[in-house]
């Protein structure tokens, strides 16, 4: 879905992300963005979804995510070099 790539797709970039960091990216014009844990579901999914191509995110607890060097270089390598965020 678009919000798992903007998810992913920062967290390759930037390596790691506070849920606040994560919910600005998505959510930029929005005075009230929802709830926190909606990032934890979204996660979750990228999780199941990117598991059998050797991609791992980190929780971070209490903070946020991390996606380790070797899940960025895989998911730059599936993707072509084209990692999208939104």
């Amino acid at each position: 879905t678009p919000m798992e790539q903007a998810i992913v797709g920062l967290l390759c970039e930037r390596g790691s992300a506070s849920r606040q960091d994560i919910l600005r990216a998505l959510y930029p014009e929005r005075k009230a963005p929802p709830a926190p844990k909606i990032i934890d579901v979204v996660v979750c999914r990228c999780r199941r979804k990117l598991a059998s191509a050797g991609v791992s995110i980190e929780c971070k607890w209490g903070w946020g995510f991390a996606m380790p060097d070797a899940s960025r270089e895989r998911v730059r390598e599936i993707s072509g070099g084209k990692v999208a965020r939104t």
